[in-house]
């Protein structure tokens, strides 16, 4: 007569007669297949967050419009930074507790409030709600959303950590570059106050919004710019996704596994 506790631990046959064995495989399968949605999720995220570094092009308008000086006008990036920093620390655990969706989706929803509110709130008796939404808020924003995309990433690509954690900073970089970098001077000459067109006013020109150098000004434009900054973050956030338990690349083997056969070698041995 058959054991009984036997026949309860025998792997059952699917439908199929595929093993678990042979379902683990598909999903490694479908896992490959799928993985580099989650990178152009992070590289979406990633690039509307580095826009920050093109705190230069809201400057001058700043400055022109409240005859604010210049280190009145540079706390608010400051602060931006500082408040990305520190918020990094809780949103790395959040992003482990609910997943990387649901956190870009904060950071990204904080970020363009942070414009919209700046546009209604600051005016030239009033620099310290420029630093209390760009800053604070729109900080937080930068820091709930960095971590998500390369989080998400690494945990897809183990056995590229190192490429993928490059691309996904280089993603961030990249958005300061196209907000405001050397590419504007090659599509239109310089404003009249000698300075370079950003590429959101080049598309505003385009539009018909703006002539020249003249633009729609700087609460408009941050109206749109935090429009564009919810869109896009939460957009790329819903291709954010950790992986199954316990998956892994087909055809790679983790670290640990091979320390561990590395380490039943006598050292004598190596001599």
């Amino acid at each position: 007569m058959q054991n009984p506790s036997l026949t309860e631990h025998t792997p059952a046959a699917g439908p199929t007669g595929s093993t678990p064995t042979r379902t683990k495989s598909h999903l490694a399968v479908q896992g490959n297949r799928n993985r580099w949605t989650v990178i152009i999720g992070a590289l979406v995220v990633q690039m509307i967050l580095g826009t920050v570094y093109g705190f230069s092009v809201f400057v001058k308008p700043l400055e022109a419009e409240f005859g604010w000086d210049r280190a009145t006008t540079q706390w608010a990036f400051s602060f931006a930074l500082a408040t990305f920093a520190i918020a990094m620390i809780p949103a790395g655990r959040l992003q482990d507790r609910y997943g990387p969706r649901w956190i870009a989706t904060i950071g990204g929803i904080l970020l363009g409030l942070s414009f919209l509110l700046s546009a209604l709130l600051v005016n030239g008796a009033r620099p310290w709600a420029l630093y209390l939404t760009y800053g604070i808020v729109g900080g937080a924003g930068i820091g709930f959303g960095y971590v998500c995309p390369i989080a998400a990433a690494v945990k897809w690509y183990p056995d590229k950590r190192g490429l993928i954690t490059g691309l996904a900073v280089a993603g961030f970089g990249a958005g300061a570059l196209f907000f405001a970098g050397p590419a504007s001077t090659l599509l239109l000459p310089p404003a009249e106050s000698g300075d370079a067109l950003s590429l959101y006013e080049i598309a505003l020109i385009g539009l018909g919004f703006g002539a020249g150098g003249a633009g729609i000004g700087w609460r408009a434009f941050f109206v749109l710019h935090g429009i564009v900054c919810a869109v896009a973050v939460v957009a790329g956030a819903a291709l954010l996704r950790n992986p199954p338990e316990g998956w892994q690349p087909m055809g790679w083997t983790p670290p640990a596994t091979k320390q561990q056969h590395k380490a039943e070698v006598d050292w004598l041995e190596m001599l």
